[in-house]
């Protein structure tokens, strides 16, 4: 039954990527090919989500320390935005077929829709 449930929320996980990439590219902020590439560009950036999110999120908040002090802890939301910035500009470079135009306004639109 867990696995069933840990599988569900992995899929309603990745709808939402989904989701927010299309809007993202009705925007003009990013493009795909087709719907097969918003599919892989969604489990790509899920699976990036999955495991290497904590990676980077661990190494910006070390090097960021100072901002984080100065502006008392609000600082965490320019790293957060820095680090779905960075897992979306690998996904980009991964796939041919997906290219950002804008990284900071599909960054601001994928972060919103999901």
């Amino acid at each position: 039954m867990e696995v069933a449930r840990r599988l569900g929320v992995l899929v309603l996980e990745w709808a939402a990527i989904a989701l927010g990439v299309f809007i993202a590219g009705q925007f003009g902020y990013l493009t795909y090919k087709d719907i097969g590439t918003l599919a892989v560009v969604a489990v790509v950036l899920g699976l990036f989500n999955s495991f290497l999110r904590p990676f980077l999120l661990a190494i910006f908040m070390i090097v960021s320390i100072p901002i984080l002090i100065l502006t008392l802890g609000l600082g965490i939301y320019l790293v957060l935005f820095v680090t779905n910035g960075a897992i979306l500009a690998l996904t980009d470079s991964l796939l041919k077929d997906f290219s950002v135009n804008s990284w900071a306004m599909a960054t601001l639109t994928i972060i919103q829709v999901s």
